[in-house]
Formats: C-alpha cells, structure tokens, sequence
C-alpha cells in the first residue's frame, strides 16, 4: 500500500476514546460506534427521560430548516403563480427593475433595491392587520442581469463623510462613536420575515460589490459590514445583531447530571406568582434562548479534560478566557407547550446539564422563513491575500451575513472574489444547500457562529480561502454535509467554546494554523467534534495535532474521527503533548498519558465506514422512531 494512503495514528487497540479500532465490528463494514449508538437510542426511547443513558455521539438528526424538513418552493414558483394570473393574496412578487434597477448598466442599483424592499415590507404589514388571513410572503426579485449594491458611487458617498467627520468633530471617543454609525450603513439591511430574496438562478442573476468597504474602525480588520445582512427588525426600523431579546428568567436547577440530546423539558424557577409577567407569560410558539455561564473550577476542568488548562509558564497566569469567563453553553429553542412552570421544547436539550449549574431562558424574536436563492453574489477582491495584514485582507468584501434567523434557507448561490463569504450568526434550524465559492483566496469561507441546528447541505469551496467553511463560538449540533473544499486550505474552528459539530463525508486538506481563533479563544473546540467518513485530499499526515504542542493555537478536545480515507491522517498521541507541555511549565500532568493514547477518538483508520453518512442514519432513525410511536399511539387509542 502506498504511503500516501496509509491511515492511523500512534497506536491499536479497540474504540475506547482515545484509541484507534480497525476491527471488531459486529457488522462487517458498519462502525462499532454507530451501532453503540443505536442501542443506546433506541434503549433510551422506552425509559423515562430521567433515566435516559448518554448517547455515544451527539444528536444531529434535526440540524436543518424546520428540523431537518424540505425547503419550500423555489421563489421562481411564487412567480409562476403570478404569471398564471393566480395572484394569491398571500404571495406577492416585488421586481426590483420596477423600481428602477437595471441590470444591463454598470450603475448602482441599491437606492431601487431599498424601495423594492420598503414596499414589500409594506405589503406584508397591511397583511397583519387582517385577522384569520394567511401569512403574507414576499419574493424581492432579481431578474437577470448584473446589479450593483455597492460600488464607486457608493464608496465616494461614505468616504467624502469619512473626511468631512474627521474635520467637524475633534474628541476621539465621539469621532469613533459616529464612525461607527455611518459605516455601519455600508451594508444592506434588509430586515423581517417570510421573504425571499430571488434572483433568475446563480448563473444569470448577479448581486456586485466592485469596491471593498471600510472598517467600522481602523484597527479592527475583521469590522468592515457585510453586502447584504438579513434578520429581524428591533423597534420597527433597526436591524439589531441576532434580534431582540426580552429579560432573563431562571431555569430551575437540575439534582442529577441530565445527558445531552435526551431531554426536551425545563422547569421555570421562581414564578409562582404573576408578579412576573413578562417572563411568566412563556407559552408556546415562543422562541426562546437557553443558557448556562458557569465560572466553577470543576466545570472549566470538565471542559477540558482530559487536558489541562495551558498556563503561562513565566506568570502562572491561564492562558485561555474560558476560565474567566466560564463555561458557556447557549442554544435557542421554540416552546412547544407549556404546563404550569414546565416547558416543552422543540429539541432535546442540546447541552449535558450538571447540579450545580445556573440556567436561565428567555424569550428572543429572530425572524422567520427567510430565503436566499439563485443568485450569484460577486466581490472584486484582487489581491493577494496576507492574514490580519489589513482590514481589507480579512473583511473588505464580505458578501451574506444572516443574523438571527430561525427557519430559513439558502439554495443555488454563488459567491465569488470575497474575503468573507457567508456567516450565519445567532441563528437556529437554517438549512443551506448547492453553495458555490470560487475567485481570488481570501479570508474566510463560511462561518456558523453562535448557531444550532444549522445544515450546510453540499457547499463546495474552491477559492481556496484561508479558512475552508467551519464553525465558531457557541456553535452546537451544526452539520456540514459532503462539504468539499481544497486540499490546501482546512475547516475553521474559530474558538469561543464550540462543541459538538458534525462534518460527515467532507474531502479537503488539513493546514496548520487554518483553524482560527486567539490565544485567549482557545480551544479551537471543546468536546464533540465528529469527522464520519473524511477524506484527505490534501498533503499526509503521520501524526496529525489536534493538541499542538509546538504553538499557543490549534487546540482541539478529544475530536472522533471515523472512517478516514485518502491521503494519510494519523493522529498524534496525547503522551507526546503531555510531555512537552510539562518540560516548557505550561501544565503539571502528574501521570503522562500511555503512549498508545491518541488526540481523538478514532475509528476504523483507513477505510470508510457504514452507515456512509452519520447525519442520514440519524434522521432515518429518528424518522423510525416517530413513525413507530405514532403507530403505537393510534393502536392504544383504538
């Protein structure tokens, strides 16, 4: 066999966490792992929630619009139905050239795309006003043809006010306080719900940015807005960051530890009475946050083992914020019923909850049903790009920023010559499927950040950004499924307490110091991360680090690894790691890990596994499980 195809790491044996097993499956072919998990599954389905036994991997059989469901139809159908003369109430077309966009000329269109927008927002609140009237849904759409959002004029407009506030205003503090609130117009904000934003497909509808943005400050490179930022409305005309968000209430504590993924209940603590109206009024249909900030020592060492906390080796001092700041987990939910103080959610808890750990929830008001689709998203980014050398290296021309969006989409986009290409940020049950990124390399991919439940559905990447498409603070339970990206490029994991994200089948490289991430934001990732079935198109590996020892980055807790194919990925041993950590003063491990115990729970090195896609087997055997407890309930009610 040749080199390059070899597989495995520092050690055999059987597929305890932190070793490699190549053998032993029940099923010839099938991974040891999924049929753990199996069992546990569908143990747990007949015990009481309490009694419920943690599951071998995370859940992410409901990443996705709506859990995991089908998209609507493609907006192009809402103007099929018009053309047809159907017009129905609740779906109307707003054409941008109707409104003055042409997309035959090379000048700017976004003073028309703002009135296209205004009128459909419009349209839909009169809709409100009508009791018992279906949900209006408006379609702003891009005929084909090549439209400039931001450009010459543009840039001129923003650059001559730049100047001119420079010379009106002296005090530094109310300088920057005002530049910050005129860059920030730079984007396109084009807030509420039940909207999709349509062109005539990716190959003929293009969406241009020719000049790059400037930064909200000089020195933060990654500050510059984004093209286009899609989300909710914050008292009626401000697109607020991730929507709003009404007053914290307290969850009632947990006596037992409550595993992940097998729980969908919480319990309000101190509202008996209705003193409280605002949080006691929690019902169903209302989207909520779940969160836990815990500063104990036990639970930042629970985070992290089995490792230690990577200190400074001349001060003593931790070198990572997760001990300031705690151990944070946040999700967001919807509330499916309420029964006194007891909530039920529309998930599983996504989170293992412990005694001791303070939760608390509160209702949020991100937008619904929003889409993008069949457009190509164009930034004129030329240079050769250096990371952190300048604001427009990182984020001169980034392109879609979806910010606190639950149910939405995006399909058939193209996005090209960008810095940054896509975040979704504050956002739940979002589906993203057939993405495209191609042009000059630049910064960033696609980033999931602060997110849950997010399916990345066959995105491909070939700019060969820095940062391939990944994940970063707070994000859980996301899933990329068949991401491809370069073999010279790796997957972002960008910090900020990430945890349990899944990229099932991904082929593309692995590139030190691509992951991203501070010192201080370190780890790259907690516990959690799932690579089922990669493969590597990029150069071998003998002993890849997920816990470097020869940098402050790329720091990675106990990642599994199944069925790896292609070039070479062996793992590195935590021994080694130890060792080097302890001879530099940075940790005290009284008792050095054994040789053979690896940086990740592997599996089956070497060659794929069945099933071939973790998520897929997942939802089939979530869909099982329904299907059979509904026949069940109907026999019973017979």
């Amino acid at each position: 066999m040749p080199k390059d195809d070899q597989q495995g790491g520092a050690g055999g044996g059987h597929s305890s966490e932190g070793h490699s097993a190549s053998g032993g499956q029940q099923d010839k072919g099938q991974s040891p792992l999924w049929q753990a998990y199996q069992r546990v599954w569908q143990a747990n389905q007949a015990l009481p929630a309490d009694k419920r036994e943690p599951l071998p991997l995370p859940d992410f059989s409901q990443a996705g619009y709506h859990q995991g469901g089908e998209l609507p139809a493609a907006g192009a159908n809402a103007l099929e139905v018009e053309r047809e003369g159907a017009k129905p109430e609740s779906v109307r077309c707003f054409d941008v050239t109707d409104y003055g966009a042409d997309g035959s000329d090379q000048l700017s269109d976004r003073q028309a795309v703002i009135r296209a927008h205004a009128a459909m927002r419009q349209w839909q609140q009169q809709g409100d006003h009508d009791a018992g009237s279906p949900q209006r849904h408006g379609v702003l759409y891009f005929p084909a043809g090549d439209y400039v959002l931001f450009g010459p004029a543009e840039r001129d407009w923003f650059y001559a006010r730049m100047i001119a506030l420079k010379a009106a205003v002296t005090d530094k503090a109310r300088q920057q306080s005002l530049r910050e609130a005129l860059l920030k117009m730079q984007g396109l904000s084009l807030a509420g719900s039940h909207w999709t934003l349509a062109g005539d497909g990716s190959d003929r509808t293009h969406l241009i940015q020719s000049r790059p943005m400037l930064p909200l400050h000089a020195s933060w490179y990654w500050s510059t807005p984004w093209l286009l930022h899609l989300g909710n409305l914050e008292e009626g005309r401000t697109l607020a960051e991730g929507g709003s968000q009404e007053a914290w209430q307290s969850v009632k504590a947990t006596s037992r530890v409550q595993p992940a993924d097998t729980q969908d209940t919480v319990t309000l603590a101190g509202v008996a009475q209705a003193d409280d109206a605002q949080a006691s009024s929690l019902k169903a249909g209302d989207e909520v946050l779940l969160e836990s900030i815990d500063k104990r020592p036990q639970a930042v060492a629970r985070a992290l083992a089995p490792y230690q906390m990577e200190k400074d080796a001349r001060t003593g001092k931790s070198r990572w914020l997760i001990e300031r700041d705690g151990v944070i987990k946040r999700a967001r939910y919807r509330v499916m019923a309420r029964e006194g103080n007891r909530l039920t959610l529309s998930l599983p808890v996504v989170h293992e909850r412990f005694p001791g750990e303070q939760w608390r929830i509160a209702r949020i008001h991100p937008a619904h049903e929003v889409g993008v689709e069949g457009i190509t998203l164009k930034g004129n980014w030329r240079g050769h790009f250096k990371h952190h050398r300048s604001a427009e290296d990182d984020s001169g021309f980034g392109l879609l920023d979806l910010d606190g969006i639950t149910d939405g989409w995006v399909r058939d986009v193209h996005l090209t010559d960008f810095n940054q290409g896509v975040k979704v940020r504050h956002s739940s049950q979002l589906t993203l499927e057939d993405v495209r990124m191609t042009g000059k390399p630049g910064h960033i991919a696609m980033t999931i950040s602060d997110s849950n439940q997010v399916l990345a559905d066959h995105v491909i990447d070939q700019s060969h950004a820095w940062h391939a498409p990944g994940v970063a603070r707070y994000a859980t339970h996301n899933v990329y499924l068949e991401l491809e990206h370069a073999g010279d490029s790796g997957i972002e994991l960008h910090g900020q307490q990430s945890r349990d994200n899944l990229f099932d089948q991904k082929h593309g490289g692995h590139v030190r110091d691509r992951w991203g991430a501070s010192v201080g934001h370190q780890p790259n990732h907690l516990r959690g991360l799932v690579l089922w079935n990669p493969v590597n198109t990029g150069e071998p590996h003998d002993a890849w680090p997920f816990m470097r020892a020869d940098s402050h980055f790329g720091k990675v807790i106990m990642p599994t690894v199944v069925g790896s194919s292609g070039h070479a990925l062996g793992i590195a041993n935590r021994h080694d790691y130890e060792r080097v950590m302890n001879a530099k003063g940075v940790t005290n491990y009284t008792h050095l890990a054994p040789m053979d115990a690896l940086q990740a729970r592997v599996e089956s090195p070497g060659e794929a596994v069945e099933p071939a896609s973790l998520y897929r087997a997942q939802r089939e055997l979530l869909n099982e499980t329904q299907e059979s407890s509904g026949q069940q309930g109907l026999q019973s009610s017979r």
